[in-house]
């Protein structure tokens, strides 16, 4: 009986598959010859709207939403809501903990008077501790430690501050997202360090974010959704295949549509894809 069900899988599988045969048998044609340009996958992460800012965190992605606060697995391709919150406030997550930042602005009249005051609370909306800023700022995550502030006036110029909570000081920062440098029309050149990856679709991105080793991006569109951008080895190697685990013989045909979605829409992209059926 099982080996008629794989069977009836793997004939399946071949007819989802027929149309992109010739692109990946040409994937597999070199396989001990290495290639100038990376092969990437590029996919969605849907279940998010209206993302203002993303963090990598041991290989995870935080995600701030106006109302919610969540990370991403790239790995297993798993969210998790952590936190909702109201609009006006911010979350933020430290790899442990949740911690919320409530603010108001104050219209000042001396520049010996504080414009800001953030309130810190601990995941159960506890006061832990309360910060007052001569600029009149408003911050986009929130952490005892850190916090990402960016000026909050009308007319005001985009610029952003660090504040550090052991020392109590604000400093100048980065732009969020300035790590990938994005340029192109016909096609988008995504430059992350000394690398250039080409993503042959319309630049409508705005902002990338790196992991720590540079092996996945998070890009927010202009309409601030989210994709992922995940580059995978130059060589033909074992390691440079992308395996999908499936549990069941639903999943196993959900999965190979999504995979031939993605060949359809971006033929001019590479993959190197496994089933992996468990």
């Amino acid at each position: 009986m099982r080996r008629f069900k794989l069977l009836i899988i793997s004939l399946s599988l071949f007819l989802l598959f027929a149309p992109a045969i010739p692109i990946v048998w040409f994937v597999g044609k070199g396989r001990n010859e290495p290639e100038s340009k990376p092969k990437i996958l590029l996919y969605p992460i849907g279940e998010f709207s209206s993302v203002s800012l993303v963090e990598w965190i041991d290989e995870e992605l935080i995600i701030h939403t106006p109302t919610l606060l969540a990370r991403h697995d790239p790995k297993n391709r798993v969210s998790k809501i952590l936190a909702e919150h109201p609009e006006g406030e911010v979350a933020g997550y430290n790899g442990r903990e949740v911690f919320f930042c409530q603010y108001s602005n104050s219209v000042i009249f001396s520049p010996d008077q504080f414009a800001t005051s953030i309130t810190i609370l601990d995941s159960e909306r506890k006061s832990i501790d309360t910060i007052e800023l001569h600029q009149t700022v408003r911050p986009l995550n929130c952490s005892p430690t850190s916090i990402l502030l960016t000026n909050n006036y009308h007319g005001a110029p985009e610029k952003y501050y660090q504040y550090e909570g052991g020392t109590r000081q604000l400093a100048e920062a980065k732009t969020p997202g300035s790590d990938v440098i994005i340029s192109g029309q016909e096609e988008t050149e995504l430059m992350v360090g000394n690398q250039n990856i080409g993503l042959q679709m319309p630049n409508n991105f705005k902002a990338g974010y790196p992991s720590a080793d540079a092996k996945q991006i998070a890009l927010i569109d202009m309409s601030r959704n989210l994709w992922i951008v995940e580059i995978v080895s130059t060589a033909f190697e074992k390691s440079s295949y992308l395996v999908m685990p499936v549990s069941s013989d639903t999943d196993l045909i959900a999965q190979a549509k999504e995979c031939q979605a993605v060949l359809t829409k971006y033929p001019s992209i590479s993959h190197r894809l496994l089933l992996s059926y468990q």
